[in-house]
């Protein structure tokens, strides 16, 4: 007879979630958002802070600080920072800042868009789609486990608008940049 499964484990993801959607992950950590906004999530029952501009600036600085060090470590050093996150999906892109709004993604095609751009010495700024962030959220936890550099993998809740209005960037469009 197998024992009973603990609820701890879902407690403590109920509490993390909650808590993912009134944050922000930038430079390593969850951080207390900048803005006040707020947004809600269908079919959750719950409510999203939304990313303003003192929030893509931190996120931008923490991104710029962390890419030397990334690029440095080449791709070998990059697919062992990343070793067990995903096992597919091809480098793509230059390094820089990649903004990738996940709303524009499959779900099953997030996890290949992030790392392939983190493959390819990117920091990866990720937008959860407002109407379904788990999966960015998990996908977040996987990689902060993972301990990449502070500031490589950034996740705010914002649109791909005002993302590429603060920090002059086009977001991440599968169908346009191959």
């Amino acid at each position: 007879m197998r024992p009973a499964m603990s609820t701890d484990c879902t407690a403590d993801w109920t509490d993390d979630l909650i808590e993912a959607l009134l944050t922000h992950y930038v430079g390593g950590a969850w951080r207390a958002p900048l803005s006040t906004d707020m947004a809600d999530v269908p079919g959750v029952g719950a409510r999203l802070v939304l990313a303003g501009p003192a929030d893509f600036a931190r996120a931008g600085a923490a991104a710029a600080a962390a890419l030397p060090g990334w690029a440095a470590l080449g791709l070998a050093g990059r697919a062992d920072a990343l070793a067990g996150v995903a096992r597919s999906g091809a480098p793509a892109g230059a390094p820089g800042l990649a903004l990738i709004a996940a709303a524009a993604l499959p779900a099953t095609a997030l996890a290949p868009a992030v790392t392939g751009r983190l493959l390819a010495g990117a920091a990866v700024l990720l937008l959860p789609d407002p109407a379904a962030p788990l999966p960015a959220l998990g996908l977040i936890r996987a990689l902060h486990r993972a301990a990449l550099p502070a500031g490589v993998v950034a996740l705010l809740h914002g649109t791909a608008d005002a993302a590429a209005r603060h920090l002059d960037l086009r977001p991440h469009d599968p169908d346009r940049n191959a």
